[in-house]
């Protein structure tokens, strides 16, 4: 009997490749197709495994885990149960922003450039490509999944489950709009959650600043305008005599207009008593900025609203302190009070405790239960909408009744948007807008799509780069050099290549007067749906938008074992395989 004589040399790929699809012809995989001489219990196992972000290839950690869940999967499916490992990838929201738009850089442009249609057919692009890839990976090491189901959490049928999960908890009360203080990584130009922040420990001054009887420790003087009032701990004895009094400081005057010079007048300001101040920190009195520290924002909701003061002393010493970093791009962190979307988390998170304490959900190790209730028992209203474009865009439709007087619109950065409000009536634009002296334009924030003015143009001028006035104060932002202005015309949304500005390119010159938007058109006018209204409900007349906002990808990725497996709809799969068995994955998935 003739045999084929082994191969000169191993190739591991081509063993491999083999062997796997003779398992995938199998039908093992899916628990729908076993084959006939299969003796299925009636009982189900369920894996779905966490999903990989498609920023890039699969690494080890990744394939450590893959093994450790095809181990249970296999040992479950020779016992008999019906078993499923459910593959997918996870769009991974900023962070894939974040990858393509560096690949767009070496190329010399912006996503702004692209335009939000244009840069989204360029990250689909990217997914589809990494996408592939990391699904090909899992195979060639071998995981046993139910390639039938493989799922993408942006995929038509997850986006209804997103869409649904939204619209859910928004008639349920716990989903709302408001104004509370942010992380806001300026360079992404976008809100994050505290757990997209990482801290570096770098050294800074520390100062101490009086504050009438009392001096305070603090290392962002910066910030005094906005102190509202003081704080200590109610247990420090040391201040108890003046908790719930007032304290006659120094502080601007805010009723002199912006156009003349700061003067200085009396005021007020309250020390109250909170947890928040630590006594053994610096001199024990904690200054309390709302508007720009998330602490802050806290002690605010909790104690009346009153003015402020500082005097900076002369005593500073070295202090090693943590800063806020954006998890992506490395970007110092600025608290900011910014309107956004929240999920209420109180009710959530108790009922999210119950589960582990009733034995529902077991952890293994036992040890990180800890973790688990350490975080759930401090959580906070957690910030959900996210001003980038690669995402779930919300379900929500705004009037633009009153926006609609105007079709005219021009867009500013984020940290351009405060100059406008102090001095700035003048900006310099790569393109004509095709506006006429005399026109009403609507002033836009760039970064979240909200109209903050109304301005008319009082002169227009075309000029180039280099003939533009680097002290001009009229556009409130001075240049040191030709230079720094080409790199700040860099930094904004335009219609040519980035390498093709110099000196000689032309810019357009607007001036305005410009006035905020009223408290009535300030109202916000919303309804919540997954498909657009025919007819604004409020005004009957304008073209409702859809919010530019889109989701924080965990929101999408917290329903990943519900979505994949059919909700909203009353699947098979749903009842058979829900809620899954196990999810193998590394402990920072216990707090994400």
């Amino acid at each position: 009997m003739a045999s084929e004589l082994p191969a000169p040399q191993y190739n591991p790929k081509d063993v491999e490749e083999k062997i796997y699809k003779l398992w995938e012809e199998s039908g093992l995989f899916n628990p729908d197709k076993p084959p006939t001489t299969h003796n299925l219990k009636s009982k189900t196992f369920s894996i779905v495994v966490p999903p990989p972000n498609v920023t890039g290839s699969l690494h080890m950690g990744h394939a450590l885990n893959a093994v450790i869940q095809d181990i249970l999967i296999r040992k479950k499916r020779m016992e008999g149960f019906k078993t499923l490992w459910l593959p997918g990838t996870d769009h991974a929201g900023i962070a894939t922003q974040n990858v393509v738009e560096k690949e767009l850089r070496k190329e010399g442009k912006s996503r702004h450039e692209l335009g939000r249609e244009k840069f989204l057919e360029a990250v689909w692009q990217w997914k589809e490509k990494y996408g592939n890839i990391i699904l090909d990976q899992f195979k060639r090491i071998g995981s046993s999944m139910d390639w039938s189901r493989t799922r993408f959490t942006m995929d038509e049928a997850y986006k209804k489950a997103v869409e649904e999960a939204f619209i859910h908890y928004y008639k349920k009360g716990l989903i709302y709009r408001g104004e509370r203080t942010i992380n806001w990584c300026t360079r992404c130009a976008t809100s994050l959650s505290d757990l997209e922040i990482e801290y570096r420990e770098e050294k800074g001054k520390f100062y101490y600043i009086k504050y009438g009887p009392v001096v305070l420790g603090t290392v962002r003087p910066e910030t005094k305008l906005g102190d509202t009032a003081l704080a200590v701990n109610p247990k420090d004895k040391r201040y108890k005599q003046y908790i719930g009094k007032e304290i006659t400081i120094q502080s601007v005057d805010s009723s002199v207009p912006r156009e003349e010079p700061s003067q200085l007048k009396d005021i007020k300001i309250k020390m109250v008593a909170d947890e928040a101040a630590d006594p053994e920190f610096g001199t024990g009195v904690i200054k309390v900025t709302p508007a720009h520290d998330a602490t802050d924002f806290e002690i605010y909701q909790r104690h009346p609203d009153i003015p402020i003061l500082k005097v900076i002393g002369e005593h500073i010493e070295d202090y090693t302190h943590n800063v806020s970093l954006c998890y992506r791009c490395g970007t110092v962190i600025e608290p900011l009070l910014s309107k956004q979307w929240f999920l209420k988390m109180d009710v959530l998170a108790k009922q999210a405790v119950v589960a582990v304490k009733s034995g529902k959900v077991k952890f293994h190790p036992k040890r990180w239960e800890k973790v688990y209730f350490d975080w759930l028992g401090n959580i906070k209203d957690w910030c959900i909408s996210r001003q980038i474009w690669w995402g779930h865009r919300l379900p929500v439709w705004y009037c633009m009744g009153v926006h609609s007087q105007t079709e005219k619109k021009m867009g500013f950065a984020g940290d351009v948007v405060p100059q406008i409000f102090i001095d700035k009536t003048r900006t310099y634009r790569l393109r004509d807008h095709g506006f006429k002296i005399g026109d009403r334009v609507a002033f836009e924030n760039s970064a979240t799509g909200e109209i903050f003015g109304f301005a008319t143009i009082t002169e227009i001028k075309k000029t180039t780069a280099g003939e533009i006035d680097l002290k001009d104060p009229k556009h409130h932002k001075i240049y040191n050099t030709r230079e720094e202005l080409v790199v700040a015309f860099k930094r904004h949304p335009q219609k040519i290549s980035l390498n093709t500005i110099n000196e000689k390119t032309p810019v357009w010159v607007y001036t305005y007067d410009f006035k905020p938007v009223s408290d009535r058109e300030l109202i916000e006018q919303f309804i919540v749906s997954a498909e657009k209204p025919k007819q604004c409900p409020f005004c009957k007349n304008c073209d409702v938008e859809q919010s530019a906002d889109v989701l924080d990808t965990w929101f999408s990725s917290a329903l990943w074992p519900l979505a994949t497996l059919g909700f909203p709809d009353k699947t098979d799969d749903l009842k058979n395989y829900y809620p899954t068995s196990v999810l193998s994955t590394a402990r920072d998935i216990i707090n994400l």
